[in-house]
């Protein structure tokens, strides 16, 4: 556990932008659990003869082309981009872990194996690689989750292999070789924990680059499907009013460049916050 009063916290408050983007997440991800309190409306209620209406007291982000409440809908929509973002990068820290550290420590034929895999990946975008994922694997949260993940494997692996190699060559690891620690003791209990601070710096970053994959599918009708909420679908519903009604698209758009903002931030926060040689002065 990281003391209260520790530097690293400290440092991460000096942050102003990263320390308000923290608080904004814990509010937006706060207020989207409370979804059902906060607001009395269903998501996909229709209200037909309230269509395309803007801010007012009674729909503060106005209507929709069916009638929806805008806010309602952001609301619930948080959930399934959050859970999105969250679950692509956990989905694809499960599987570029273990090789990464495999990878790394290992070396040799296997490493040169894995790296020249991991290159022919790279040759895909990652925006191409979900998309093809997501058209074979057919429209949904689990399957969205499922391709952005595996998009970012790629550069998980590369990331985790590069702090492999930096930590292995470190003389505690030789002194735990020399006491007879076995390979897996190594990994687990000297190589992964000095290794994670990057890992997770990058990861966050991860999830606003994933949020914004699994809303370009949601835009493209590939991702969770109507009538749920969900930030990219929303865009993708309101293209065609972008001129008669532009806060249908604006809205969830500013919702998507904040939040992916947000975590850009919180990610240069703690990469500050865990790296002081990389604070600026």
């Amino acid at each position: 556990m990281i003391a209260e009063n520790s530097p690293a916290i400290e440092r991460f408050k000096a942050n102003k932008a990263s320390a308000i983007s923290l608080v904004y997440l814990l509010v937006l991800t706060t207020m989207a659990l409370l979804a059902p309190s906060i607001t009395s409306g269903d998501p996909n209620q229709l209200d037909l003869g309230q269509v395309l209406e803007g801010f007012s007291g009674e729909h503060i982000f106005g209507t929709d082309h069916l009638g929806r409440d805008i806010a309602t809908r952001i609301l619930y929509g948080t959930r399934l981009s959050l859970l999105s973002g969250v679950g692509a990068v956990c989905f694809g820290l499960a599987i570029a872990l273990p090789i990464g550290l495999f990878s790394g420590f290992v070396g040799g034929v296997t490493d040169t194996i894995v790296q020249r895999f991991v290159d022919a990946l790279f040759a895909f975008p990652a925006f191409l690689m979900a998309l093809a994922l997501v058209a074979v694997l057919g429209a949904g949260l689990t399957n969205v989750i499922v391709a952005v993940g595996a998009s970012t494997v790629p550069p998980m692996i590369r990331l985790v292999r590069s702090g492999v190699l930096s930590v292995k060559s470190e003389d505690y690891i030789e002194n735990a070789r020399s006491v007879g620690c076995s390979s897996s003791r190594i990994i687990i209990r000297h190589i992964l924990p000095n290794t994670l601070g990057p890992i997770i710096v990058q990861a966050t970053v991860y999830i606003g680059a994933t949020i914004i994959a699994a809303a370009g599918l949601g835009f493209l009708g590939l991702g969770v499907q109507p009538p749920a909420a969900e930030w990219g679908a929303m865009l993708g519903e309101g293209r065609d009013y972008i001129f008669t009604a532009p806060h249908v698209l604006t809205v969830p758009g500013l919702f998507i460049f904040v939040t992916v903002l947000a975590f850009n931030y919180v990610g240069d926060g703690l990469r500050d916050a865990l790296d002081p040689k990389t604070t600026k002065q």
